[in-house]
């Protein structure tokens, strides 16, 4: 998969840096981009440079908001044409839809999920990037769900409000700092980032449904992505992510996904040099490792929003990516750089039994935890 995103994600960016008093050139420079390059809109750059942009300037700028803040001179036309698809629907959650299914235009690596199902009256939107390493991507992740705050307030014609915004990190500002972004207070240290929203909200109707240009411009930015499917490992990683919390993630469910059989799947993972255990190990490792570091999440929640129905299990596997126990992982912080294990193509095999993302078996996880 590409890791790269639009650069219109740094709308507004370089306006910001001087009214927050710093060089915006020079910080972009750290990272072979000139002004011109984030002004084109619809260049491509690469999404690890944007998280790592995104943490430097909060550095150096002492600003610790600084990816809200940017969310708040942004707007829904950041998306390009996904914008005009998204105005251009029956109501919120046509919009919203719509937007996640042709969300690779945008960025290959950003995977978002409406969940409506598994708490009907609380429908969930939820946010995560489909990127091994960098540890510490607090910025944008929080810019991310600003931009999300800020479209559903366009599609809602100003009149949104969330339920709750819920983060996986520890905070990075004080309450009033978020509530001046959202008007509620964001909970931390949970298992999902992402905006709960009412069901009104999703059948608010839209004002501006013109459904000939929307499927003008669907097509178009189908004819501009090509549709081309991404590689086995990559999609495989998209749907371990959005399935490990909430439901039992086996290679049986992941198929069933992608509309595959098993054996095909895993065919396809070894064409790749990889297996189902060695995508999902990677995916474990990564989360771990980011929810230690950046959070204050409880050890055994930890482990059971990882599909560990025991703690023990999940105690034994930062053994083995780490060389470190879990406490210990947290005590470093984000200075932490742990044993060299690799990720897919080349990861060592996990113990994982049976391609499920349980320890033992028929003890399923517990569903992301709600406000």
């Amino acid at each position: 998969m590409h890791e790269l995103i639009r650069s219109s994600a740094l709308t507004g960016y370089s306006d910001l840096v001087l009214k927050l008093g710093g060089d915006p050139e020079k910080l972009l420079r750290r990272f072979r981009w000139t002004q011109d390059i984030i002004e084109q809109q619809d260049a491509a750059i690469s999404y690890r440079s944007l998280i790592q942009l995104m943490e430097l300037t909060a550095a150096k700028l002492n600003c610790r908001d600084f990816g809200l803040r940017l969310a708040q001179v942004q707007n829904i036309h950041i998306l390009g044409p996904l914008a005009i698809i998204a105005l251009h629907s029956e109501t919120v959650e046509h919009a919203l839809r719509s937007i996640i299914q042709q969300l690779d235009y945008y960025s290959p690596v950003c995977c978002a999920r409406l969940d409506t199902n598994t708490n009907p009256a609380r429908p969930i939107l939820t946010f995560e990037a489909a990127l091994t390493g960098e540890p510490n991507r607090r910025q944008t992740v929080e810019l991310a769900i600003g931009d999300a705050h800020r479209e559903l307030l366009i599609l809602s014609d100003g009149q949104f409000i969330p339920r709750a915004v819920l983060f996986r990190h520890s905070p990075l500002a004080t309450k009033a700092t978020y509530f001046k972004h959202f008007q509620v207070h964001p909970k931390f240290d949970q298992e999902v980032n992402g905006i709960v929203i009412t069901p009104d909200d999703l059948a608010r109707p839209l004002k501006a449904n013109d459904p000939y240009l929307r499927r003008v411009v669907v097509d178009y930015v189908k004819h501009s992505t090509g549709r081309q499917p991404h590689d086995a490992t990559s999609q495989v990683d998209f749907l371990i992510r959005k399935l490990l919390s909430g439901t039992r993630c086996t290679l049986r469910v992941v198929a069933q996904h992608l509309a595959l059989h098993e054996r095909t799947l895993q065919r396809r993972l070894e064409r790749e040099g990889n297996t189902f255990e060695e995508v999902l190990d990677g995916v474990r490792r990564q989360l771990a490792r980011s929810l230690l570091t950046e959070s204050m999440m409880p050890v055994a929640q930890i482990a059971m929003s990882l599909g560990y129905s025991e703690q023990s299990a999940f105690n034994r596997a930062c053994r083995r990516w780490f060389g470190s126990s879990p406490l210990q992982i947290r005590r470093s912080g984000g200075s932490f750089q742990g044993v060299a294990n690799k990720g897919p193509r080349g990861r060592r095999k996990s113990n994982t039994r049976n391609g499920s993302a349980h320890t033992t078996a028929g003890q399923p996880s517990r569903p992301p935890k709600r406000a």
